[in-house]
């Protein structure tokens, strides 16, 4: 089965869905990356800064301990904060799904508070609209009373959850940034769900599309 992962910036597959992806990876389906923004960050008041090739050198180092294989897209990408909805940007991802023969897809989940996600969360339910199974996935921890992330499906990623931690670490640009916690709070989400599904660690989605083969 090939699989399509498809995050904003290039941290957020390993955070949303890196344990789930490594199994397959691991079970020999072929799994895609694909990420629809340069990750380029400045945020002066909070000294935050990443340059997009720190953040694309340590988006391959993460796919490669997950074992996904990167989508080299950069001649769409868009810059962070301007990503919107366009015809031409559904129809390249719409194009890579056929082609690729994808039967599997993970993205943002539509209510998420950054406006990059959301648009994320259109652009490919749009595009996957003819493909069997449909997961979305929280890549953050910003919030919304009215609206939270329907978590209806969960994958125990306990025997890969070591090989996600690893993925995380290499975004050194981000734990610069935002502190050694901002690894540990996925983490932790990961192995408190766990301990409700009784388990090591379970990554949770939203299952927009859920097709059944035998």
């Amino acid at each position: 089965m090939n699989i399509l992962a498809v995050g904003c910036h290039a941290d957020d597959i390993a955070i949303g869905c890196g344990g789930t992806l490594a199994m397959y990876a691991q079970a020999g389906h072929r799994v895609y990356g694909m990420t629809l923004t340069d990750s380029e960050t400045h945020f002066a008041a909070k000294n935050i800064h990443r340059s997009r090739e720190q953040a694309y050198a340590e988006e391959c180092a993460a796919a490669g301990t997950i074992g996904y294989e990167v989508v080299d897209c950069r001649e769409i990408q868009c810059t962070v904060g301007e990503l919107r909805y366009s015809v031409e940007l559904m129809r390249y991802l719409e194009h890579f799904l056929f082609v690729h023969d994808i039967k599997m897809v993970f993205t943002h989940w539509r209510n998420d508070q950054n406006m990059d996600h959301q648009e994320c969360y259109r652009l490919v339910t749009t595009a996957a609209r003819h493909v069997g199974s449909l997961f979305t996935f929280r890549a953050n921890w910003y919030s919304n009373a009215t609206s939270a992330l329907g978590e209806n499906v969960f994958s125990d990623i306990s025997k890969t959850v070591e090989i996600k931690r690893t993925a995380l670490n290499a975004f050194q640009s981000e734990i610069a940034n935002r502190g050694a916690e901002w690894l540990h709070s996925f983490i932790d989400y990961n192995r408190i769900l766990g301990g409700w599904h009784g388990t090591g660690h379970v990554e949770p989605f939203e299952c927009i599309r859920l097709k059944l083969e035998i």
